[in-house]
């Protein structure tokens, strides 16, 4: 890991820590200040911003697992701009079933142990409201399987 103060190098691999899917990257070019680094992503993509928005993680981190979007999120990236009569109140009601409530709840929990035990622990400062969010979101789905 990088260590604070220590100037970021070309082809050292990164996250983008102000994103949310912490897919590593490798740093392809620095200013010469180093306050801003540019970043290659293998799934394609570069990203340019400052250096203290990313943090040096291992050869060995393992990338997070897919996030599941609900029915909901998909209909509303489906479209850009008005979303058709009743498409999302179909969308609402897809997202009560039992079985999505529970595989909502299984990928909110194989996130919160990716983020416990891949993430956090690179940064605890940096990445406990992150954790936090990733139990309340784990335990949320629980809770509405039980009251039902």
């Amino acid at each position: 890991m990088q260590c604070p103060g220590l100037a970021p190098r070309i082809g050292d691999r990164v996250i983008w820590t102000e994103g949310s899917d912490f897919l590593p990257g490798r740093i392809a070019a620095v200013t010469s200040s180093g306050r801003m680094i540019e970043v290659e992503f293998a799934e394609g993509g570069t990203l340019v911003a400052p250096a203290t928005g990313f943090l040096v993680v291992p050869d060995s981190y393992l990338p997070p697992p897919p996030r599941r979007l609900s029915e909901v999120q998909q209909v509303e990236l489906r479209y850009d701009g008005e979303i058709p009569p009743g498409a999302l109140d179909a969308a609402e009601r897809r997202d009560a079933a039992p079985e999505v409530i529970v595989a909502q709840r299984d990928a909110a929990a194989a996130w919160l142990a990716w983020l416990s035990t891949h993430l956090y622990p690179l940064d605890p400062g940096r990445f406990a409201l992150h954790q936090a969010r990733a139990a309340l979101a784990a335990a949320a789905p629980a809770v509405l399987t039980e009251a039902a």
